[in-house]
């Protein structure tokens, strides 16, 4: 399984579009009135670059955005109708930072991750940064998916190619991340 790690605000919308909203303003509103305030704008481009990939039936979506403390799954799946077909669900771990709520849900996963790309507008919030998080894409919160360099990240990652014969499986190619490096530097704190 390829995963992406996506954020919203400042990746699938412009950070903007989600300032003075909070959990019952976006329930109240339906998904017609939050697309029209922009949220969820990449949403389309992203289940569009996944579904022309070459591993697109490998591809799974997990959620780290905060917003994962507010609303289900269920409700976090209903705001992405285009991602269904690969929403895993979310991190979960709402006590821990996004950093180690995403290690924790790989070593959960016991090895079925064979590779993973996080999407994020703060990389403050990954310890020691896109330096340590070789596959961190850190977006413009201004432009999100919308900045055609973090559009570039995306598609070359989903456009990996497995290696001829690595193993029965095939391999893909990614940047190694030293995982328990990250989890020892996260209990350091």
């Amino acid at each position: 399984m390829r995963v992406i790690f996506t954020d919203f605000d400042g990746v699938l919308h412009a950070a903007a579009a989600a300032e003075g909203l909070s959990r019952s303003i976006v329930q109240a509103a339906g998904l017609a009135k939050l697309r029209q305030r922009g949220l969820f704008a990449h949403a389309a481009w992203l289940a569009e670059v996944i579904r022309a990939s070459p591993h697109h039936e490998s591809v799974r979506l997990v959620v780290h955005s905060s917003w994962r403390a507010h609303f289900r799954d269920d409700e976090i799946r209903g705001f992405l109708p285009e991602l269904a077909p690969w929403f895993q669900g979310t991190v979960g771990f709402n006590t821990l930072a996004r950093d180690a709520a995403i290690l924790k849900w790989l070593e959960m996963m016991g090895g079925k991750v064979v590779d993973h790309l996080v999407l994020d507008d703060t990389p403050d919030l990954f310890s020691g940064g896109a330096g340590k998080w070789a596959n961190l894409v850190v977006c413009d919160p201004a432009q999100g998916l919308g900045d055609p360099k973090a559009q570039a990240q995306v598609s070359d990652f989903l456009q990996k190619t497995r290696h001829a014969a690595a193993d029965d499986l095939g391999a893909l190619e990614f940047e190694p991340v030293n995982l328990d490096a990250l989890k020892a530097e996260l209990r350091g704190r």
